[in-house]
């Protein structure tokens, strides 16, 4: 019994941590407006094929989470809580997951610290508490690489199962990086281990396996590739697949090593220990377990260093296996009491230095200063962070270690229960829909903040000329429009037109402003 109970804590605690303020957040970010949006638009038309958002088709995303999405909302109602209930789940497993990984084939331990690396991560809490796609592929695409290696190791032939069953899953989640990806990962792996063979491949039943991904993904693509005429087909697997790895797109480029310094800040506090643990996967290499985790993490990395556009989400695939590493190392130094003490300053040296920096820079934004204090709700950084310096000064590294992840998670608490909302309540959703006449029709002007489609729950057609917002104003009828101030110049000759209402985009540099035309 208490076998069982351990691994189910895991999952509550990430869950509660993963889930914290779920509903306290509005859907404010462009990615998150537009898939739930999309979600809600699709549930609200009984539609389980071709995605839509703003009434327009969208061609970005699979439809997985959709449908998880639509399963919550029909459960518990269209809000921001039920949008990201699912992301929090998928966190939650894939966290239970990784302990269950690691435990198995390299210790309890390892586990429970794998567990807590993970947890300990604002980046991997931040991901998780959003309504998009990424906590999907990431959980099956985990399923799927754990799920191979433990058929590699045991021949239990559920686990080959299971590889092909997240597969087919992960494709409905993000398309066919859930297929090429893992595929490389196995055929470096095997190629290291010299079982590339003929021989060797048809152990893993790819012919089989490959008619269980089709068998799963396929008809959803074939339905909307029919019901579109092929516009989906065309514009999901080449603008957002081939353009996006071959050039950067919507300004999100970079260098080569920008995503090793994403994945390194991604992963604070303990992807300070990455080079320990890179000399320690030298000295265990020959453990298949090491090489799998290993040739895991780096060809993921390498895989999004060499594409044309890099967001910070794209490598979150890497963290559980790279969490395992890092937490095989952690076990040894603990075990023996010889961890580095430079990495530990360094952290120390980050966790002082990051809620004053975050303060400093709110304090010089004209737009923000007025909520700079709530970087003062990462102040438990500080604190561990002296903790951590006085506990490694003494010897007692365990404490030392223990003081970080409690810093650090709870400044995630803080984060998301104190200082995220106040920030929140900033945007220009929250600060000027409110005092708008919803009951009037609404349109936007080429661009526009994409979390008013979720919140007005109506359609908000584009204007793309200024003869076409004037045409509008002939039929008589007040509107508003949604613009950006950026295009403000082009309403000069709109005099009808009265500025109601402007706020700048948080974390974001336009400013929204709202029209109102009143005959």
């Amino acid at each position: 019994m208490q076998k069982a109970l351990f691994p189910f804590s895991i999952f509550i605690l990430a869950f509660v941590l993963l889930s914290m303020n779920n509903g306290g957040l509005m859907i404010y970010a462009l990615d998150e407006a537009k898939n739930a949006g999309a979600a809600r638009e699709m549930w609200e038309a009984g539609e389980g094929i071709v995605p839509t958002f703003n009434y327009e088709l969208r061609t970005d995303k699979p439809p997985l989470h959709y449908y998880f999405m639509m399963a919550s909302y029909q459960i518990f109602g269209v809000n921001a809580w039920s949008a990201r209930l699912f992301s929090s789940i998928m966190g939650a497993f894939t966290v239970l997951l990784t302990f269950l990984f690691a435990a198995h084939f390299l210790g309890k331990k390892v586990g429970v610290l794998a567990s807590l690396i993970l947890l300990s991560s604002l980046h991997w809490n931040i991901q998780h508490h959003m309504a998009v796609p990424d906590p999907y592929l990431i959980f099956f695409f985990n399923a799927a690489l754990f799920s191979f290696f433990t058929f590699y190791q045991s021949r239990r032939e559920v686990f080959l199962w299971l590889f092909y069953l997240s597969v087919g899953l992960a494709t409905l989640a993000k398309g066919p990086v859930a297929i090429g990806l893992p595929g490389l990962i196995i055929l470096i792996f095997l190629i290291i281990e010299g079982k590339w063979r003929p021989t060797d491949i048809f152990q893993f039943k790819p012919f089989l396996g490959g008619a269980l991904v089709l068998l799963i993904a396929l008809p959803w693509y074939l339905a909307v590739h029919f019901q579109t005429e092929g516009l989906w087909t065309q514009e999901f697997f080449f603008k957002h697949n081939v353009n996006r790895f071959a050039s950067p797109m919507e300004g999100h480029g970079g260098f080569f090593l920008l995503t090793p310094l994403m994945v390194l800040v991604g992963m604070l506090p303990f992807s300070v220990f990455v080079w320990h643990a890179g000399r320690m996967v030298k000295g265990t290499w020959k453990r298949p377990e090491i090489k799998f985790l290993t040739i895991t993490t780096l060809t993921i990395v390498g895989f999004f260093s060499i594409s044309g556009t890099k967001l910070p989400n794209y490598p979150v695939p890497a963290y559980p296996a790279l969490a395992i590493l890092l937490a095989q190392y952690l076990s040894y130094a603990l075990e023996h009491n010889r961890i580095s003490r430079i990495p530990q300053y360094i952290l120390a040296a980050i966790g002082i230095a990051l809620p004053w920096v975050l303060y400093f820079l709110l304090q010089k934004d004209p737009y923000f200063q007025h909520v700079a204090y709530v970087a003062l709700w990462l102040l438990p950084l500080n604190v561990g962070s002296i903790a951590s310096l006085y506990f490694c000064k003494t010897g007692k590294i365990r404490r030392s270690v223990h003081a970080q992840i409690i810093a650090w998670v709870c400044a995630g608490i803080f984060f998301f229960a104190f200082a995220y909302p106040m920030m929140d309540r900033e945007n220009p959703v929250a600060k000027i829909l409110p005092d708008l006449d919803q009951s009037l029709d609404f349109y936007h002007y080429k661009r526009f903040n994409a979390a008013f489609s979720f919140y007005l729950a109506k359609p908000i057609p584009q204007l793309t000329e200024v003869a076409a917002i004037q045409e509008k104003m002939a039929g008589g009828k007040a509107f508003y429009v949604i613009s950006r101030r950026s295009f403000e110049e082009e309403f000069n000759h709109l005099p009808q037109l009265q500025k109601v209402a402007e706020a700048k985009d948080v974390y974001e540099t336009p400013f929204t402003v709202i029209y109102l035309y009143k005959p």
